[in-house]
């Protein structure tokens, strides 16, 4: 199924619908911390502008934040997010080295939705107990579900609701984006356009302004587009 559908374009994608990735570089806790500003940020613009989203995935290794995985549903909200795609660049006061001023890395990634729907005779559902924030109810019924892309075998558990519908619907959706993030990699016309590992953005803590490449925009009112004022560089 993935290698047959390669030739797929962007005229295929749905684009009311896409992924945001958020991981940090180099740089252990610090890069970590930044990542967990840009979470912040994003969450703040989606909660501005009313846009539907939903956090599907933390990714935790050592106690250090890896990855964030946003879903999120808006007209033509990946052409908007395209444009914040590539390395946002902190520079700041490490709190976790005294008097020290270090550069930290994150990389945005966006994945848009291929228009083709999973299909529910190409999938395989199945249930278990869990023991995540369900309590006793997670623990004494089969919450957990686990599916399986029948074609692909890519799969996808979660356990984390404490209802199996909500489970079984964030499961499909993390179904959804492994198995666009799989034909997104195997495009190379996609990937030189979605991938762009390039710096984008500077965030200079020390001296309070952001530089935004794309644009050649420069905020110094830093705070003002942490809170969630990053259309400031789209206009």
């Amino acid at each position: 199924m993935i290698n047959s559908l390669k030739k797929n374009t962007f005229k295929e994608l749905e684009k009311d619908e896409c992924f945001l990735i958020i991981t940090p570089g180099k740089g252990g806790k610090d890069s970590s911390d930044c990542l967990k500003i840009l979470f912040k940020q994003y969450k703040n613009y989606f909660i501005k502008k009313k846009i539907n989203f939903k956090k599907i995935k933390t990714k935790i290794k050592n106690n250090i934040i890896k990855k964030i995985i946003f879903y999120i549903n808006k007209k033509n909200i990946y052409d908007i997010l395209s444009k914040e795609v590539g390395v946002h660049r902190f520079i700041r006061n490490s709190p976790y080295k005294k008097n020290s001023v270090h550069t930290s890395y994150c990389n945005i990634k966006v994945y848009p939705l291929f228009k083709k729907k999973i299909v529910k005779k190409k999938i395989k559902i199945s249930f278990f107990k869990s023991s995540g924030p369900g309590g006793q109810n997670a623990n004494k019924s089969n919450t957990g579900v686990r599916v399986v892309d029948l074609n692909s075998g890519i799969y996808v558990k979660h356990s984390k609701e404490r209802s199996q519908s909500m489970n079984k619907k964030i499961a499909i959706k993390i179904l959804r984006y492994k198995i666009n993030k799989k034909l997104v990699e195997d495009d190379y016309e996609m990937k030189k356009s979605i991938y762009n590992n390039n710096n984008i953005r500077t965030y200079n803590f020390n001296k309070s302004f952001i530089k935004d490449e794309n644009s050649k925009k420069i905020n110094f009112n830093l705070n003002y587009i942490l809170k969630g004022n990053i259309d400031f560089f789209h206009k």
